[in-house]
């Protein structure tokens, strides 16, 4: 009888191990979501804020260069998931086929040859049709 109680206090220990091993890690996924999308937004904050000062400062080519950095961080993200598999949403084709026009026309080249090789695989993505 001793054996038996044994073995089911052993085994009731390993269940709320797991049992709060498994919380302890959902509760951990919260926290690093909840600090990816808080960087997010403080990040968003000093961009946002810089380009309204530009804009209010009438710098305008200062302005349009920072936006075009923070949309080359859209279609690195975009080439990221694409290449993973996931799927686009099909108004993301068109805007696509429109970023890509813009920067023909403006000539913008992101200086980084890693982002511009990103960007560049994101873009091709717009002349597929979904």
């Amino acid at each position: 009888m001793k054996t038996i109680s044994t073995i089911a206090l052993c085994l009731l220990t390993g269940l709320a191990g797991i049992a709060l091993g498994a919380f302890a890690a959902v509760r951990l996924g919260f926290a690093m979501a909840d600090t990816g999308m808080l960087t997010g937004a403080e990040a968003d904050l000093a961009v946002q804020t810089q380009l309204l000062r530009y804009i209010q400062s009438d710098e305008n080519s200062r302005a349009t260069e920072l936006l075009q950095i923070q949309l080359d961080g859209a279609l690195v993200t975009i080439d990221a998931f694409a290449s993973e598999g996931s799927k686009l949403n099909p108004k993301t084709y068109a805007r696509l086929r429109r970023v890509r026009e813009m920067r023909e026309r403006s000539g913008y080249r992101p200086a980084d040859a890693g982002v511009a090789s990103a960007v560049e695989r994101a873009l091709v993505l717009g002349e597929a049709r979904p």
